[in-house]
């Protein structure tokens, strides 16, 4: 549970708010240490959860400073319900070939298109390491299926590939991350 706002970050949320109903999407949070910046965070994402917008809560941390994609990877995991990677497709692909008179050919129906789409996913991203990709993926699926508030914390504590990977998408919502131009990001 959330402590209780002072008045001047409910000031600052209900700023916040204002902004994003005017289309506003990138956000720059800034204050002295113990200035509640992370209770805000968690505020604001709370309340996002509340209205039916999923909010993913990147966040560095002091010890795991070192560990490459640490932000991007908890978070996910703790986002999706499921990996990505294996879902209903896989469960057929995997299980297709025992059902009677169909199951052979639909599993290679599948298969296919699944190494299609694989190949267009790595062709798409050449420039970006196999864990970049997956992360870059499992952001889209996300992008697609809901409505989403990205809350980077403690931006101090990412390691550099993170700030990088964060960088990219940044850079590239009006290209070829477009898929990103609906989300709100809070930093």
């Amino acid at each position: 549970m959330i402590e209780t706002l002072l008045p001047n970050q409910e000031i600052f949320l209900d700023l916040l708010r204002e902004k994003m109903q005017l289309g506003e999407t990138l956000f720059f949070v800034r204050g002295i240490s113990g200035s509640g910046k992370s209770i805000s965070l968690q505020k604001i994402s709370q309340d996002f959860k509340e209205s039916g917008i999923l909010p993913i809560y990147f966040k560095g941390d002091p010890i795991l400073v070192t560990d490459e994609y640490f932000p991007f990877l908890n978070a996910l995991s703790e986002t999706l319900p499921f990996t990505v990677e294996y879902g209903l497709k896989e469960v057929v692909i995997d299980y297709g070939a025992n059902i009677p008179k169909i199951g052979g050919t639909v599993t290679n129906i599948l298969k296919i298109f699944s190494k299609r789409n694989e190949t267009r996913v790595k062709i798409r991203d050449l420039s970006l390491t196999e864990k970049e990709q997956d992360i870059i993926c499992k952001i889209q699926y996300l992008a697609e299926h809901n409505d989403l508030i990205f809350i980077c914390d403690n931006l101090n504590y990412w390691d550099e590939k993170s700030i990088k990977l964060l960088y990219l998408l940044l850079c590239n919502i009006k290209g070829k991350y477009n898929f990103l131009s609906k989300c709100v990001f809070l930093l």
